[in-house]
């Protein structure tokens, strides 16, 4: 008894703690305003588009990847069950019948009809099985927060997409226009080679930009199909069967705000960050029972039942047995062997998680500031586009004064055009900078606390 009291103050286990993080107490780009407003789950509805609304619902419910993590949720609860169900005796019941014949000078037949039951129970009085299941329920944790952030991913992947596929469209609308203004310039300079003012090389050279931009429209839809294909493939359908009508993007999608929070509030809402600190307690549960493996177990056994030659003398012989054992490891190099790997794989996981809640800490400081340059050059894009709007309109009327070149009137279009492009890509940069952050914080999951001792 002596052994046994010193050795449980030797396996004894301190506390579960939170790994020790950086001091991070502030965001270095965050915004001043609405620091205490709270994220919303459904934060896409933000945008107030309601086929955004649409397709992001339908990939929450039929989405491959999250229904993949909602079964290792389910395969997570199954394995908490059997372990919890590993604490109880274990009662079996055995039948038997048996008959034997013997041939010789004296032919013989004799019987065996037993019916036992067994029961099995070893007592817990260490915990080391209640340790067992502390960590099963730190893994079914981890398995429901890993859920949530392939949820977050695949939403935040769908919005993503969708924009960039409205931003396709209105591409290709203005690439449609610069079509249509650069037909009606060839009919101009087809009827001036008529008239003899103009000569066979101006009207090819109007033809080969025409041929450039059909060239251009021709790619920007092939690049529509494909992200239609991919957001088809999010939403759990064969690519080709999903059709979305087209519209501009910045006619139907409004940049937002997003209330930034605290890095405080990050580590305890961002899904990863939480599935990485369950991975932690999951170790320190594991790390405790390969410890009380130096404890001796302790177990019950006891049958009963009835035994007879003859089937019909069966319940006249009852039979009742009942064990008790001890079990001391005094020497056993795998006790020792697996206290040793679950040691290391206590501090890979606090590793791990440091990683993942500095990795979070880089992608929201550099959302915030991709964000804020990002706004900041939309007001330059958006001034520089009206300047070569102007310019551009004065350069078809020199050009139909004859005061001009050809070549001036193509550069002031494609200067114009890449303007609108460079203004239409910033814009879409936006949105997508404004999905990344509200990724990288986490989405609109409520903050929660990991359990610091057993269950939760």
């Amino acid at each position: 008894m002596l052994l046994v009291v010193s050795g449980c103050s030797v396996v004894k286990q301190p506390p579960y703690q939170r790994p020790a993080l950086p001091e991070k107490e502030v965001w270095k780009a965050a915004p001043s305003r609405n620091e205490k407003a709270a994220l919303r789950l459904e934060w896409w509805r933000n945008f107030g588009d309601p086929a955004l609304d649409m397709l992001v619902n339908s990939a929450i419910a039929h989405n491959l990847d999250i229904r993949i993590a909602t079964a290792r949720v389910q395969a997570a609860e199954a394995a908490l069950q059997g372990s919890r169900g590993r604490r109880l005796p274990v009662i079996n019941l055995d039948g038997r019948a048996s008959r034997r014949e013997s041939f010789g000078d004296r032919d013989r037949v004799s019987g065996q009809y037993s019916l036992q039951g067994r029961l099995n129970w070893e007592l817990d009085i260490w915990g080391r099985l209640k340790k067992g299941i502390d960590a099963n329920v730190a893994a079914q944790a981890s398995t429901q927060a890993a859920r949530r952030a392939v949820w977050l991913k695949v939403t935040a992947t769908v919005a993503r997409t969708y924009f960039d596929l409205r931003r396709l469209d209105e591409q290709i609308g203005l690439r449609q226009s610069s079509i249509d203004a650069t037909r009606k310039s060839l009919d101009v300079f087809q009827a001036r080679l008529a008239a003899g003012f103009a000569t066979q090389v101006e009207v090819d050279s109007q033809a080969a930009e025409l041929n450039r931009l059909k060239r251009e429209l021709l790619e920007l839809r092939r690049r529509r199909q494909l992200r239609e294909n991919h957001l088809a493939t999010l939403l759990g359908k064969p690519a080709g069967k999903l059709a979305i009508p087209p519209g501009g993007l910045r006619n139907i999608v409004h940049p937002v705000d997003i209330p930034v929070g605290l890095p405080s509030q990050l580590v305890a809402r961002r899904p990863d960050i939480v599935e990485a600190e369950y991975r932690v307690l999951r170790a320190h549960h594991l790390l405790g029972q390969a410890r009380l493996a130096k404890l001796p177990s302790f177990s019950l056994t006891g049958n009963s039942g009835y035994a007879s030659p003859i089937f019909s003398r069966l319940l006249n012989n009852w039979t009742l047995g009942l064990a008790s054992l001890i079990s001391i490891p005094l020497f056993d190099p795998a006790v020792k062997a697996r206290i040793a790997g679950s040691e290391a794989r206590m501090e890979f996981e606090k590793a791990r998680y440091r990683r993942t809640v500095l990795t979070a800490f880089e992608e929201v400081e550099n959302a915030l500031t991709s964000l804020e340059n990002r706004k900041r050059q939309h007001q330059l894009l958006r001034a520089r586009e009206k300047t070569l709007e102007t310019v551009a309109e004065k350069r078809r009327g020199q050009l139909a004064e004859g005061l001009i070149s050809q070549l001036d009137l193509f550069e002031a279009e494609r200067s114009l055009l890449e303007a609108s492009q460079a203004l239409l890509d910033n814009y879409q940069a936006i949105l997508g900078e404004t999905v990344t952050l509200y990724e990288s914080l986490g989405g609109g999951w409520a903050e929660q606390t990991v359990a610091r001792e057993g269950g939760q």
